[in-house]
């Protein structure tokens, strides 16, 4: 028998195949420098293979790979093929150009190929730079870009043996072959045309008629989702490089050369990753609603964690001729930072922290995955430090042993118990047989040296990344152990981190006074000495000036992060005034006094000014919306806020968007109100994902008032954006209730409370052998948000055991209700709207005002461009040896 022909009609499998061949290609390529990198460090001299070479042609063909599999999935989404389900999931026929590329890295798959095109950019450059220690670098980057791409493959492997697993998620995978739409009707809606079966299910999708295209998430649409996300990643990327150098140097025994070539990759990442991590407070604020910058969302403190230990590592390898235990702690701080974007990786696309955060993916099965990922990487730093073949078998054993275990009886905790043991055997091996593996100094560091006060201020730093990685880590503890420990309150994180800001600003402002190997305390004291005091005195000032704040943490912090400033300003006064291109470091810790210094004053001295004084209850629409935190505003009334006077002049729906235009008014010497500016704060409406509501922040020099809607009438907005004024008088759905006497309904812009029901005749033969006879009225008190009444009395008759109702309307709200039934207890009513009353149109609102806010945004400024000019500095200084 004949199989009879299908044919899915308009489908584009060529870029599928192409996508799919570059994803292969990418892998083995990866596989292939792995192999050629590790032969040229065990051969170095070369033979009939010049291996090194063959190793770079691997990592050039690798990036070419990258590079396709990147434009076949951008061709994809931007010619909507949603045939591919990864264009049917983020992106739509009316997503504007300007987001496809957030779009594009809104899925897993498509932020692992930006992680993995900035490691292609970084391994190019490392492949031309890192000389001696290329081998070694090289073969570990293979492996790293390998993992990567298996998290893109989409492979099912399917052993006798084991279960049937999936190695990675495929961004080529088709609509049609995605289990959960394979029973949807148009995927089995067939035609025969010329004798063939044709299915034309892209045509639907297309028209948006079935199943129409997701599109991207509301929240996401905004341009800090396009400069962000690369940025951050181009920061995890960066990690990597100090990693790659500190386990070259474990490999081949160089424990202290490796720091050379890794200080400037260390201090890129450390200014690309703050600029990243610093560009999503910037995106919270100004897109997010969470009424600021900064809210210890597990995927903000998974982001700043390793920025910390990367902090502190690029600070301990600036130690000349590192040896003893800053060397230790900077290799610990180095490997650690590329680990815990790993374990970042882990928090984020393993789906745990789908009800924590706001940032995370959902589980896409690869979990299993990425712990092997996350676990491999902490073990190779291990396994390669050991050089003798026994300890490295002794090693392994015991890896393999502790996850046989946990595999065999499915324990997830001997997994976790992986990352301590990786940790703890090489320690062993080293100390019991190799007690100089470190080259230790003759003597401990001065106290007033340095290298003393470096070295405590990075463990300093680490331990606030310990607080944080811990916090951030009670998601997985709950699902490991069953418990239900809740996340940590905003106030508690400050009070710790403040702690731990308190002492780093402090030690910010003072170290750079201290010298190299040598004791000094005089001169240091004298050269701290005026702006310590003048610290003093401004913050002193800034009591007198605001009385009201008396808290000794907020004093002490704003004293250290003033210290902090005014401290590097001297010493450039003093010492860098003729060598002025040593003014980098200086400039990036005055940055990052700035950002302490600028967060503590705007989020100590946020005011809500948005207190509702109307009279009316906004707490009988949400009993989130605060009567001293939200205002009520109808469309054309002019209220007071605070030292404001606003007008909610209009609303207009542009394509999804929905503008709120707000007038702030200023009251002038004749009492006369004049506009002083206006704000759009919006909603972006998604009718699948929910609607998104974006503030409008007005920016002052020394402020920002920041304005964002907690409640809106879509609804009405939507009617006023498809009707003209004539065609307002609609009618809208009917809404059914049951009803007992006193209850109350709420409606768009009105509330209804039902008073009872009147007998307007007596009751006929009840008890006798005749027909019921009853005429019967409700009253029905309807008020609005602006205080007027009225009342709707529907008429309920009964005669000859037969039921008559009359409606009843309300003229001044546009409302008719209907009795619908009678019960023994309560009534059954219909109640529509028959007219969309714009008069009655209002929103609920929030303003902040938040002070010395760009105090904060100068920080940000400052720290990244003096990191960055400190790394170019000491790159033209080596290239002119």
């Amino acid at each position: 028998m004949e199989t009879e022909k299908l044919v899915y009609a308009g489908e584009q499998l060529i870029w599928g195949q192409v996508g799919n061949m570059a994803i292969s290609m990418a892998f083995a390529t990866a596989f292939m420098a792995f192999l050629f990198y590790s032969f040229s460090v065990k051969n170095s001299i070369k033979g009939l293979l010049d291996w090194k070479l063959l190793g770079r042609v691997s990592i050039i063909l690798h990036g070419i790979a990258v590079f396709t599999i990147i434009g076949v999935l951008f061709h994809i989404m931007i010619d909507h093929r949603f045939e591919y389900q990864y264009a049917w999931q983020h992106t739509s026929k009316t997503l504007p150009f300007k987001y496809i590329f957030a779009a594009f890295w809104e899925g897993q798959e498509g932020s692992f190929l930006l992680w993995t095109f900035w490691l292609v950019i970084i391994g190019t450059v490392l492949m031309f730079t890192s000389k001696e220690w290329e081998g070694r670098v090289m073969t570990i980057f293979a492996i790293v870009q390998m993992f990567l791409i298996s998290m893109i493959l989409g492979i099912v492997i399917d052993l006798p043996f084991l279960e049937e697993y999936k190695l990675g998620s495929n961004p080529f995978i088709l609509f049609r072959d995605n289990p959960q739409f394979a029973n949807i009707p148009i995927m089995h809606d067939f035609t025969i045309e010329n004798g063939v079966k044709v299915n034309h299910y892209l045509e639907k999708i297309s028209n948006s008629t079935v199943i129409p295209p997701r599109g991207l998430n509301p929240a996401l649409q905004n341009y800090w989702m396009t400069i962000h996300p690369p940025t951050l990643f181009l920061g995890f990327a960066l990690t990597l490089v100090p990693y790659l150098f500190a386990v070259a140097g474990l490999w081949s025994g160089k424990l202290s050369e490796w720091t050379k070539p890794a200080i400037p990759w260390a201090f890129i990442g450390i200014a690309v990753l703050g600029g990243g991590v610093l560009m999503g407070g910037a995106w919270a604020y100004e897109a997010l609603n969470f009424g600021g910058f900064w809210a210890w969302d597990p995927v903000e403190n998974s982001s700043l964690v390793p920025w910390l230990t990367l902090l502190g590592a690029g600070h301990l390898m600036l130690v000349p001729k590192n040896k003893g235990i800053n060397l230790k702690a900077a290799i610990v701080f180095s490997l650690t930072s590329f680990l815990l974007v790993l374990y970042s990786t882990f928090l984020t696309r393993s789906g745990v922290l789908g009800e924590a955060s706001v940032h995370s993916f959902t589980d896409l099965g690869m979990t299993g995955q990425l712990l092997v990922y996350l676990f491999f990487f902490m073990a190779l730093p291990s396994f390669l430090g050991l050089h003798k073949i026994s300890h490295r078998i002794n090693f392994v054993a015991i890896l393999l042993g502790v996850l046989a275990l946990g595999i065999l009886f499915n324990i997830t905790i001997y997994l976790m118990l992986l990352a301590a043991v990786f940790f703890l055997v090489k320690p062993i091996f080293v100390g019991r047989n190799d007690p100089n593996y470190f080259p230790k100094d003759k003597k401990d560091d001065p106290i007033f040296s340095r290298e003393f006060w470096l070295f405590i201020g990075a463990l300093l730093i680490n331990a606030t990344a310990v607080h944080l990685t811990y916090e951030t880590s009670m998601p997985v503890v709950n699902k490991i152990f069953g418990s239900k420990y809740a996340p940590t309150k905003i106030s508690e994180y400050n009070l710790i981190q403040g702690v731990f800001v308190l002492f780093i600003t402090l030690l910010m402002a003072s170290v750079q006074f201290l010298l190299y190997k040598q004791e000094g305390a005089k001169k240091f004291w004298r050269n701290i000495s005026r702006s310590f005091i003048a610290a003093i005195v401004l913050v002193i000032t800034g009591i007198i000036i605001f009385p009201e704040f008396r808290d000794p943490l907020y004093i002490s912090i704003v004293f250290t992060s003033m210290f902090g400033i005014l401290g590097n300003v001297d010493y450039i006064i003093q010492f860098v005034k003729k060598k002025w291109k040593l003014i980098g470091p200086s400039l990036a810790h005055i940055g990052f006094g700035m950002i302490i210094l600028g967060a503590v004053i705007s989020a100590g001295h946020k005011k809500i000014i948005s207190e509702n004084t109307n009279g009316i209850n906004l707490q009988m629409l949400n009993a989130e919306f605060k009567n001293n935190e939200n205002i009520m505003l109808h469309q054309h009334d002019t209220v007071q806020m605070g030292p404001y006077y606003l007008t909610f002049v209009n609303d207009t729906l542009k394509g999804h968007i929905a503008y709120y235009q707000i007038d702030y008014l200023e009251k002038q010497k004749d009492g006369s109100l004049k506009k002083a500016f206006t704000l759009f704060p919006k909603l972006i409406t998604n009718d699948r994902m929910g609607n998104v509501p974006e503030p409008s922040t007005k920016h002052y020099l020394t402020k920002d008032i920041f304005t964002h809607v907690t409640y809106v009438d879509l609804a009405k907005v939507k009617r006023k954006s498809s009707k003209t004024e004539m065609q307002m008088q609609v009618e809208k759905e009917t809404q059914h209730f049951t009803l007992e006497k006193n209850d109350t309904i709420f409606g768009t812009s009105f509330y209804i409370v039902f008073e009872g029901l009147e007998a307007l005749s007596s009751i006929d033969k009840v008890n006798g052998a005749d027909p019921l006879t009853v005429t019967l009225r409700g009253s029905f008190v309807v008020r609005n948000f602006k205080g007027d009444v009225d009342t709707i009395r529907p008429i309920y008759d009964v005669k000859d055991n037969r039921v008559n109702t009359e409606k009843g309307v309300s003229q001044k709200f546009g409302i008719e209700m209907e009795i619908e039934k009678i019960n023994e207890k309560d009534i059954e009513v219909a109640m529509r709207e028959i007219k969309d009353d714009q008069s009655n149109n209002f929103i609920i609102m929030q303003a902040i005002i938040f002070p010395g806010i760009n105090i904060l945004w100068m920080g940000c400024f400052l720290m990244v461009f003096g990191t960055l000019f400190a790394v170019v500095r000491r790159l033209t200084k080596k290239s002119n040896g």
